[in-house]
């Protein structure tokens, strides 16, 4: 009769067990599935959040970058500027009468180009350090486009009243157009304008031009 019932304790007792492994299997399961889905939502919280910190690193590159460029722009300015000042506290000062004279009209005594009877007439004026000219050609139509058509360069120069040559400059075929009809009377003229870079002094002592040209 003992026997019996520790037989019938024992079996019991087997039972419960295993129910209480089955239920703690089952919250094992249920826990381990748990943990997967907040790490899911973990993982794109942080990638979220790189996201947004990549961005602010970008962004704050980008400012720094342009505040770069700005303090290069000021300081290439600032350059320029304290440049051109030195340039001009060198420039030479001359006085305004002088200037004054420089800057009126000056009219040249006039070239004949040899055999095509063409007249070549220079006017000039003299301000801040350039020579405002204007060299026109005058004759038949068809003896100026021959001049024009056979030469790749013309120079103009001045000289000296020794003859020395002391300024020149350049001018191609392309730099003349005709001129109006009305202007010197009819007259076919084709003509050339433009400053070019010279100082005082020698344009105050050139006292003659001369035009050659060149292949």
């Amino acid at each position: 009769m003992t026997l019996s019932r520790s037989s019938a304790h024992l079996v019991k007792t087997k039972s419960q067990l295993t129910r209480a492994i089955f239920a703690i299997a089952l919250l094992l399961s249920i826990a381990g599935c748990q943990p997967a889905v907040d790490s899911e939502q973990d993982a794109k919280d942080r990638a979220t959040a790189e996201a947004k910190l990549q961005e602010m690193l970008n962004e704050k590159q980008q400012r720094s970058q342009q505040e770069a460029q700005r303090r290069i722009a000021q300081g290439q300015e600032a350059e320029r500027l304290e440049a051109a000042r030195i340039a001009e506290s060198q420039k030479p000062h001359y006085a305004p009468e002088r200037l004054a004279q420089a800057a009126r009209p000056r009219a040249w005594a006039a070239i004949t180009v040899p055999d095509l009877n063409i007249k070549a007439v220079f006017n000039s004026t003299w301000s801040n350090d350039k020579v405002n000219y204007r060299v026109a050609l005058l004759g038949q139509q068809a003896a100026i486009d021959t001049f024009l058509g056979g030469f790749s360069a013309y120079h103009v120069n001045f000289a000296e009243q020794g003859g020395h040559k002391i300024f020149e400059f350049t001018l191609l075929p392309s730099d003349f157009q005709w001129a109006a009809a009305s202007v010197n009377n009819g007259i076919p003229t084709m003509e050339s304008r433009g400053a070019v870079d010279c100082d005082l002094p020698r344009y105050e002592q050139s006292v003659q031009w001369n035009l050659t040209w060149s292949n």
